[in-house]
């Protein structure tokens, strides 16, 4: 019961963390398109 929920539990940080970096990633990726097209 005890490892279930330790891999539940890193595999949900895994989710959140994987959610962050991409929130991040999308948002710099946006921000260059358009600085590249407003040249």
């Amino acid at each position: 019961m005890q490892i279930h929920f330790k891999a539940q539990a890193s595999s949900l940080l895994l989710s959140i963390f994987t959610y962050m970096f991409y929130k991040d990633f999308i948002q710099i990726y946006h921000n260059r398109s358009f600085t590249y097209k407003s040249k």
